[in-house]
């Protein structure tokens, strides 16, 4: 048995995953994944080290004609010894991880397009409203809303599509992952290739809600609610598209960030924060439950109404999300 071999047994009968072990030896994950992918060796400072994180001799180590775990391992004080754990690992193969990275692609898009969808569909509403106010019919306001039930139903339905989609992996969630050789690499220069690119998009929507923000703190400020109906409809339209904008771009590229760290099982999907997020999953689903009915019920009272419920419950959701994601990886550190 080759010392690759040797360490993902090693690693898997103490039930590590590779950034674990990576963080007990003090290298990269990517290290330890090639070194159990036989793409290099570790030198003899990091074979000492595993050797005494293992339990084990660098002969067992280094010789392949020893097979068996010597029982040296057995003579060790209790405290010394990492016990397995019982929960075992899902393995994906590298056809698994390119499956996933190929559904949640479409996914990520599809989870973006749903909120940019329903939030803009107040800003239609609000320019069809502006456009009756200039051409005095009535008419526009009526195409307005209908326009906007029909966006805000579009965004629904492809929430449900992105859910049904996202089924087939949603135990890489809650799972500890074992990777077969090769699904790690495509993850890996996944990062490598759109990392930088997402982080990007990721600054320029929040950019882009910021500039919402700060435009209506200003527009509540200046008090031009009581302006001509076409110049406040036509300034709250121009500042829910930058908000609409803004949570497509963060949407698609912190999905498309997580993904990859859910395979990964890095940053704050380790297999230890894995199920302290559960609650921020439960948190999302009855959030957005609620989101959208109360979205209903006041778009048949008031559109003025609906416009603020749309806008102020995607910043509230962003804000607290966000605040919850911190502090769970706070308690990871």
């Amino acid at each position: 048995m080759i010392l690759a071999d040797k360490i993902i047994k090693l690693r898997k009968k103490n039930g590590w995953s590779q950034e674990e072990l990576a963080n007990e030896i003090g290298v990269s994950r990517q290290s330890v994944s090639k070194w159990e992918g036989a793409q290099s060796v570790p030198d003899l400072d990091k074979i000492l080290k595993l050797g005494k994180i293992f339990g084990v001799s660098t002969d067992y180590l280094l010789k392949e004609e020893i097979e068996e775990i010597p029982d040296e391992k057995k003579e060790q004080p209790a405290d010394e010894v990492q016990q397995p754990t019982d929960e075992e690992a899902v393995t994906m193969t590298i056809g698994d991880v390119t499956d996933f990275f190929k559904r949640t692609d479409l996914t990520s898009v599809i989870k973006a397009t749903a909120f940019a969808l329903m939030i803009c569909s107040s800003a239609v509403l609000m320019l069809f409203i502006a456009l009756g106010e200039l051409t005095q019919n009535g008419g526009f306001a009526t195409v307005g809303v209908s326009l906007m039930i029909t966006m805000i139903a579009a965004g629904v339905i492809l929430m449900f599509a992105e859910y049904k989609l996202s089924k087939k992996y949603s135990y890489t969630d809650t799972e500890k992952l074992e990777l077969e050789y090769g699904g790690a690499g495509v993850a890996e220069d996944k990062k490598e290739k759109f990392g930088k690119k997402y982080t990007i998009m990721k600054r320029v929507g929040v950019a882009l809600c910021i500039v919402f923000a700060v435009a209506l703190i200003i527009l509540l400020t200046l008090d031009i609610t009581g302006a001509e109906t076409t110049l406040w409809c036509s300034v709250v339209a121009l500042m829910n598209l930058s908000l609409g904008g803004g949570t497509f771009l963060m949407t698609f590229a912190n999905s498309r960030l997580n993904n990859i760290d859910r395979i990964l099982e890095e940053g704050k999907f380790t297999r230890g924060n894995k199920k302290r997020r559960v609650g921020i999953r439960v948190f999302s689903s009855v959030y957005i439950c609620i989101y959208l009915l109360t979205v209903a019920i006041t778009m048949l009272i008031n559109a003025t109404l609906c416009f603020f419920v749309l806008t102020v419950g995607v910043l509230l959701y962003l804000v607290i999300y966000a605040a919850l994601d911190t502090q769970l990886f706070k308690k990871k550190k």
